[in-house]
């Protein structure tokens, strides 16, 4: 089709209106019932209410006393987070039903362009099609496809208008908007309240609406436990998550209008405090270190963070790649804009962030900075939902002076096209320095502080210059933070306990808040892990979040559920350290066990609070032992006991504990091992089978010193190590025999270093799996192994410029055979150890 034809089809696909009717069925054969789909004919018409159609979306919507099992069109049953798509059959009983994705036509779960263009084709009579696709394809009550259906389904890709999603028959959205507007004007409404049965419209009991203002967001609508919004802003009815329903109705843009700052508070243009929780965006251009699709900011991810409860966007704009005069920066505006009425379109606010220098921050680049704001303030003028970032994270070696005098340059050029815009000031450090903003802060109106924390590394500090810049009624944005550690994370984890006290917090203050980060792809604290899978998943299901994104969800919903986290002082090598690692107990501990309960015995000699929220969650005490003036150390919670993610040093110095069981244990966020079980002079085996996590990161030292230590079983582990995370990680057991490390992935070492030193029993070792990329010190890593025969070092084959291997084997004596797999090691070797078999 030519360029003209597409231009005439596409004003006259937007400018068609026609009705669509939606028909439900409640039953068929007395097997399967829906209030949501249509049933006929052994078929179920399901209606798309995410972008990528999922079991469990479907089985939400479909319920029966028997079995329902899920199939796709190869008789594959399908498990949840699976994709449907159109054709896929839900069995019941001996009954099949086939499924019809409405809208399906390509038949791979997605509503996508070429759906329209294949219904597009199939009207014009140039590639037709039938069977269920036909059938997926006639969106509005006809027999053919029409330009109606075609209409119907462009406008629900561009995110216009999306299929109804809820019986009609039921509740009439649009009449209920029309009474409830009626309800508001007449002087009744009591804004937040339940006033369906005020409403001159039909409804059953467990109905309920609530009306919000006039001109914003129209109704609310809870359902069946689904929560249903129609906005002002985009004439859309969505459906929410159930779990954020109780949250939604007042928190969205549309319902709020320009936001402005009184004191150290944010407030809507009702002068009602207001709480921005929301998402950033720090990948906006292919730029950036690691391209990230554009998808990221598409309408809908966005409309799928909206039905979170998310109502702001921080969108990262990098200084270093905005260069004015560069032939990308209009490439650069036109996807800034996208990504900015994709966010409105779905009733979030908007900060735009200056980063200088690019993702190498650097110097303010305030000539760039003055021509961007200008250009960006001059397009959306004094547009309600934009505020102004100006500086992100200020280095170290600029002061407070410097940031002021910057700001002062600066947002006079914004107020000129925007007056009444809010704008967000750095603090120093690293956006972390509050207390140096105290005293003295700008003499400017309408202005907010950022500052920025990521639990996994805070310290005090942190904590306390937040606490000092809201005592001195400073108002203040938090428009980056998260629940890992800052700089360069380092797994995919989150050290929730400190990350729900730093959340209680904010909530308790109302500090508006922005989580890092949707999709930074070079970060592993990004919501989604698309270095193995590239596809982004615009409805961003739960079986593709990373546990930050999870986490996120739960704080929107104000979910602060003790976690029963073991508490841990975080990279303290000192083993008089926590209660029972005191000077007056640590010598006296025959053993340690985790026990759902934590009732404490009355014979227990002492008790601690052991939880790190010091809630009590969990409690650790002493018992006398089967040995004289010993104790078993036993640690309970009501459930399992999660270790820290940082469990270095945890049970180092215990010198005379001779077991551990770890049944009760869950240890999926635990990263760091390093020294944890240190000086344990007289265990003589540790059985971690049961602590399995793929983000164990660091075992550095981890049974450094455990003379009697004969055995460690790693079955079930599939963990990646890095940085220095073998370094003598087996450092003098000298009684140990043998080792399987087939589950340990060591491409990130570089150094092994004294990894196996004086392990003069050692039998049998299995490391056959391993494969560094890259060697640079092999320095006494098996030295005193004395009984070992063989080692495979067959995929040791990359070692940096100059490695050392220095006492690998130590002095040599006795014999082994060793198996290389590069060419110069294998030279070393022969050379230094002239005795030995070398392959």
């Amino acid at each position: 089709m030519k360029n003209g034809k597409k231009l005439i089809l596409l004003i006259l696909l937007n400018i068609i209106a026609i009705p669509v009717i939606v028909k439900f069925s409640y039953a068929l054969n007395n097997d399967i019932t829906s209030s949501t789909y249509e049933i006929k004919n052994n078929k179920i018409y399901a209606i798309p209410t995410t972008y990528n159609y999922r079991v469990e979306e479907l089985l939400s919507n479909i319920s029966s006393d028997k079995e329902i099992k899920v199939y796709n069109s190869n008789d594959e049953e399908l498990k949840l987070g699976d994709n449907v798509y159109n054709g896929c059959k839900v069995n019941v009983n001996s009954n099949s039903y086939e499924i019809v994705v409405m809208g399906d036509v390509t038949g791979d779960g997605l509503i996508e362009i070429g759906d329209i263009s294949r219904l597009y084709n199939h009207f014009r009579g140039t590639k037709t099609f039938d069977g269920i696709d036909l059938e997926a394809g006639k969106l509005t009550d006809n027999n053919e496809i029409t330009i109606g259906d075609i209409s119907k389904l462009y406008n629900y890709y561009r995110g216009k208008k999306p299929f109804s999603n809820f019986n009609q028959n039921m509740i009439d959205v649009d009449n209920i908007v029309s009474e409830a507007n009626d309800y508001y004007l007449s002087g009744n409404n009591k804004l937040g309240t339940n006033v369906i049965n005020e409403l001159n419209v039909e409804h059953e009991d467990n109905d309920q609406v609530v009306v919000t203002r006039k001109g914003k967001v129209e109704v609310a609508i809870k359902k069946e436990d689904k929560c249903y919004r129609k906005s002002a802003l985009s004439n859309e009815v969505k459906v929410l998550d159930s779990e954020y329903c109780e949250y939604d109705i007042n928190r969205y843009a549309s319902n709020n209008g320009r936001l402005h700052v009184s004191g150290s508070k944010l407030l809507n243009e009702f002068n009602e405090e207001f709480l921005m929780v929301g998402v950033n965006h720090a990948t906006l251009v292919g730029t950036q270190r690691t391209p990230i699709p554009a998808e990221c900011h598409s309408y809908k991810t966005f409309n799928t963070l909206n039905t979170w409860g998310v109502n702001g966007i921080r969108i990262f704009i990098g200084g270093g790649f905005w260069d004015h005069e560069d032939e990308l920066y209009t490439e650069h505006m036109n996807a800034l804009k996208l990504a900015i009425s994709n966010a409105i379109a779905n009733d979030m606010y908007v900060i735009l962030n200056w980063n200088p220098g690019g993702y190498d921050y650097g110097a303010p680049k305030e000539e760039e900075a003055i021509y961007f704001f200008n250009d960006i303030s001059s397009i959306y003028g004094n547009n309600p939902y934009i505020l102004y970032e100006i500086w992100n994270e200020a280095e170290s070696n600029y002061s407070w002076d410097d940031i002021k005098a910057y700001a002062r340059n600066i947002i006079p050029v914004i107020r000129n096209n925007a007056p009444d815009a809010i704008v967000l000031v750095a603090s120093p450090q690293w956006d972390k320095r509050l207390d140096m903003v105290v005293e003295s802060p700008l003499d400017i109106d309408n202005i907010m502080y950022t500052h920025h924390t990521y639990t996994g590394d805070v310290q005090e500090n942190h904590f306390k210059y937040l606490e000092q810049a809201i005592e001195a009624n400073l108002p203040v944005f938090e428009t980056e933070w998260s629940a890992v550690n800052g700089g360069t994370p380092t797994g995919d984890y989150i050290d929730e306990a400190q990350a729900v006290a730093y959340a209680k917090v904010l909530n308790k203050y109302n500090i508006s808040n922005m989580m890092f980060c949707l999709d930074t792809g070079w970060w592993s604290y990004n919501f989604m892990n698309i270095s193995s899978r590239p596809m982004w998943d615009e409805s961003l299901p739960d079986n593709r979040l990373r546990e930050v994104a999870k986490f996120l969800k739960r704080i929107i919903r104000h979910d602060y559920s003790a976690s029963n986290f073991l508490m841990i002082e975080n990279s303290n090598t000192s083993i008089d350290g926590l209660y029972y690692r005191s000077n007056e107990y640590r010598e006296k501990i025959l053993s340690v066990s985790f026990k759902n309960d934590k009732n404490v015995p009355s014979e227990a000699i002492v008790q601690w609070d052991l939880s790190k929220s010091q809630d009590n969650t969990i409690v650790g005490y002493l018992v006398p032992s089967s040995k004289e003036d010993m104790y078993d150390l036993v640690i309970g919670a009501d459930g399992h006991v999660n270790l820290p993610a940082n469990s270095e040093c945890l049970f180092k110095g215990l010198t005379n504990v001779e077991s551990y069981d770890f049944t009760n244990v869950k240890s999926n966020m635990i990263f760091n091992m390093s020294q944890m079980f240190a000086a344990n002079n007289k265990i003589k085996n540790i059985d971690l089978s049961n602590i399995v996590s793929k983000k164990v990161s660091y075992l550095y030292a981890t049974f450094s010193g455990d003379t009697a230590l004969e055995s460690v079983d790693f079955s079930g582990w599939n963990a990646k190590i890095i940085g220095h995370g073998m370094l003598s990680t087996f450092y003098n057991c000298e009684n140990l025999k043998s080792l399987d490390l087939t589950g340990l992935n060591v491409e990130s070492i570089s150094n092994f270093s004294g990894t196996f030193y004086g392990n003069k029993n050692l039998e049998s070792l299995d490391i056959s799996t391993w494969k560094p990329n890259k060697i640079t010190k092999m320095e006494n890593t098996f030295s005193g192994d004395t009984k070992l025969g063989y080692i495979d070092l067959s995929n040791f084959t990359t070692f940096g410029e100059g490695y050392s291997i220095t006492g690998i084997f130590g002095s040599g004596n006795g014999e082994l055979r060793v198996k290389t797999g590069n060419e110069d090691f294998k030279n070393k070797l022969i050379e230094i150890y002239p005795n030995y078999t070398i392959e």
